[in-house]
Order: C-alpha cells, then sequence, then structure tokens
C-alpha cells in the first residue's frame, strides 16, 4: 500500500540525518519527489542519483559536535523554518555482548542516542516556530524493535533502542502543547544485499527470503506519519514483515 501525500498535509523543509543509507536515501528520494526540500546530514557521501536534487548536503559525522553546530547554523541561516527532522542516522551492532569492547558499545550509543538527540536539541526552536506559524513540525526517530523484543547479540544495541524510544516519547509529551509531534518508529528486519547480519540470524534471512520488509515499506510509513492533520499524533509504530513473527 502506498500512501501519497495530499496538498498542504505534508511539510516543506526536512533534515534527514543518515540521509546517504539505505534506508535514509530512499526517504530522502520520496521527499523530493514529492516536492519537499530535503538537507541531507551524514558522514558517508550521498548517492550519485541524490546529488543534484538535494537542497543542502552536510558530510559530517553526527558525533562531532562542532560540525553538526556549525551545519545547523548554515542550514537555517538560508531558509526561514525547518519543518521536519528524519532521524536516520544509526549503527546496527550486533554482536555477543563480551565480543566487543567498551569503546565500540560507546560508539553504538553514541551514534544512534547522544548524536541524534544533540542535533534534535538544535532544531527544536525552529521546528515549534514552524508549528506555532501553522506549518507543522515533526520529530520522526527510526530505531529497531530491539527497544522491545529481547534477543542475543543485541544487549547494548537494544538499549540504545529503547531509548530512541523513550526520548521520542518524553519529547512528545513535553512539546506537544507547543504543536511539535514526535514519532519512533521501530522496525524489524529489512532486505538488502548491503547488510550484512550476524551469523545467529542467517536462519531467520533464510527463512524470510523474498518477503522480508524492504527500505521502501519504511519510506511509505514515515510518509504516512507525515501525511496526518496537524491535529493528529502518531506515536510509537512497531514495523515488521509479517512473516517475521516476532517482536
Amino acid at each position: 500500500m502506498m500512501f501519497e501525500a495530499s496538498e498542504g498535509k505534508l511539510n516543506s523543509s526536512f533534515v534527514v540525518t543518515g540521509g546517504s543509507g539505505l534506508i535514509g536515501s530512499v526517504i530522502t528520494r520520496r521527499l523530493i519527489d514529492l516536492d519537499h526540500e530535503v538537507v541531507v546530514i551524514d558522514r558517508e557521501p550521498l548517492p550519485s542519483s541524490l546529488a543534484d536534487r538535494v537542497a543542502e548536503f552536510h558530510q559530517i559525522d553526527i558525533t562531532d559536535d562542532a560540525a553538526c553546530e556549525a551545519a545547523v547554523d548554515d542550514i537555517l541561516a538560508s531558509r526561514p523554518q525547518i519543518n521536519g527532522v528524519i532521524a536516520c542516522a544509526g549503527i546496527t551492532r550486533i554482536a555477543q555482548f563480551l565480543d566487543y569492547s567498551a569503546e565500540e558499545w560507546a560508539r553504538v550509543l553514541d551514534v544512534n542516542v547522544t548524536a541524534n538527540v544533540a542535533l534534535i536539541r538544535r532544531l527544536v526552536p525552529t521546528l515549534v516556530d514552524s508549528a506555532a506559524a501553522g506549518a507543522g513540525s515533526d520529530v520522526v526517530i527510526l530505531g529497531s524493535v530491539g527497544s522491545e523484543a529481547f534477543f542475543r547479540g543485541a544487549s547494548v544495541y537494544g538499549a540504545g533502542s529503547s531509548a530512541q524510544r523513550t526520548f521520542t516519547s518524553h519529547l512528545r509529551t513535553e512539546f506537544a502543547s507547543r504543536g511539535l509531534r514526535a514519532t519512533s518508529i521501530d522496525f524489524g528486519y529489512v532486505k538488502s544485499e548491503a547488510v550484512d547480519w550476524h551469523e545467529l540470524y542467517t536462519a531467520d534471512f533464510d527463512r524470510l527470503e523474498e518477503n522480508m520488509m524492504t527500505p521502501e515499506d519504511l519510506s511509505d510509513t514515515v510518509m504516512f506519519v507525515l501525511s496526518q492533520p496537524a491535529g493528529v499524533q502518531l506515536h510509537d509504530i512497531t514495523l515488521i514483515s509479517t512473516e517475521q513473527g516476532w517482536v
């Protein structure tokens, strides 16, 4: 099922973190196809198909606080408002707890939680202004079903996903009276030849085969969230392939 935005229901200017990645690039392309302006922040280069289509691209590490501050200053200097932030930046780290160092686990939490929260904090004032002006404002954070499903190899990764969802809920509660909407989308396995999953889950991938959720399915869900009337708020969404069968 495809959810196309009707006129006036989607916002006009978005920041997408991780917009060069497997999922973020699909969301970025979909927003641009719907005639919206997109600014991408990612440490990786943009896909060639998006290089001439985004409004701005900041190739920085989201954990570099000074670089993020400068990027936000640049973004806000060239446009009156930002209407939405789609946080796709993240690290999928599935490994047995003792197989990675404390530094590697800290990196997962730095990227998936701390850096995204810090960037959103910098953009919340303009998001609130957009809501006050009647333009609508949204924060959408993509996480993992590791926030609610407990499985091997996801102890720290899952804790980070739980933190993302909890942060979204508190943000939504704090700013609801000012018109800022916040939604978390926790998703399961996504089909991609680029993803090298831990051997613990090879059997699941083999079982699902062609019936696995795609990045386009995730993009459809994000568009559905953004297309809601200003007075409607979608809270937490869990999205998995039907045949995955567990959450």
